[in-house]
């Protein structure tokens, strides 16, 4: 097992997660791999794809517009992950960018090697560098 993997885990029911560590450490960091937002999900907050987020001035627009004031409550980064990493379907590695002084849900869960069950794939080198961007930029270490 390493970090970049796309497993799938038993997290109450079976779910695909993508490893964020690796052998060496007894209990394992992962984040869990989702649904992409909805129209609806993401009204009142910008969602980039992770790619997008790559690119500081996408990312500079998209913290200047989400200002005191704006009405917007949130930023959030989409990595995909899905066919090309083992999934049946695509899903996202989804993660938010600290918003005045709060810092929401990233779907980080930590597990051990008992929870998971077989592995799907792993992840490109670009897709690896995309989900270490966003998690760096929402400051989940």
């Amino acid at each position: 097992m390493e970090r970049s993997e796309v497993r799938w885990a038993l997290l109450g029911e079976r779910r695909p997660i993508v490893l964020l560590s690796g052998d060496e450490q007894t209990e394992l960091r992962a984040m869990q791999i989702v649904a992409p937002a909805t129209a609806e999900q993401k009204r009142g907050f910008v969602v980039l794809p992770g790619d997008e987020a790559a690119e500081s001035r996408l990312l500079q627009q998209a913290i200047g517009s989400a200002g005191p004031g704006s009405g917007i409550g949130g930023i959030g980064i989409e990595v995909e992950i899905g066919i090309r990493e083992g999934l049946p379907h695509d899903g996202v590695v989804r993660v938010a960018l600290p918003h005045h002084s709060q810092i929401f849900c990233t779907w980080l869960v930590t597990l051990t090697r008992d929870h998971l069950i077989e592995r799907a794939g792993v992840l490109s080198r670009a897709k690896l560098e995309q989900l270490t961007n966003a998690l760096r930029l929402a400051r989940v270490k």
